[in-house]
């Protein structure tokens, strides 16, 4: 992206002193993610494989448009292994299709809800932060996101 600058002219005093312009430079402009859902509430159930470094979960999301009608949701998932997605409707769970990048998964409605409508979402899944190279930055050391510490007894 590429930055912004701006400039404006100081006005003259009663005295007549010279006019200056002023110019700042402005940071890159950096848009908020636009936001096609309102999480409501999130519900984790979660056990652990200490030995792989894996968190074995089930999130139960409620959530409801958040203005426009929407019949597809994605939710964030680095290095998840997806189990499967259900849409929980009268304590009755119905399979959802689903893709997933390994970045994030994409969640088919199967029809356009509104914003007066809320969902209840259950998804399961194996988190897997270690099974992919951790990208740094300069100001965040890591992306992994969860870091699990494991103290063995040899150690």
């Amino acid at each position: 992206m590429v930055g912004c600058r701006s400039s404006y002219q100081a006005s003259s005093n009663a005295a007549g002193a010279e006019e200056a312009i002023v110019e700042i430079d402005l940071p890159p402009y950096q848009p908020a993610s636009p936001r096609f859902f309102d999480i409501l509430h999130t519900r984790l159930d979660l056990e652990f494989d200490w030995e792989n470094k894996w968190v074995i979960g089930q999130a139960d999301i409620t959530l409801k448009p958040y203005f426009y009608p929407q019949n597809q949701l994605m939710l964030d998932a680095k290095s998840f292994e997806i189990i499967g997605c259900d849409l929980v409707e009268q304590s009755a769970a119905v399979p959802l299709e689903f893709q997933y990048d390994g970045e994030a998964v994409y969640i088919n409605l199967e029809k356009d809800y509104k914003r007066s409508d809320t969902l209840l979402i259950r998804m399961r899944y194996i988190a897997k932060p270690y099974e992919q190279a951790a990208q740094t930055g300069q100001a965040v050391t890591s992306d992994r996101g969860l870091f699990i510490w494991c103290r063995h007894p040899e150690a």
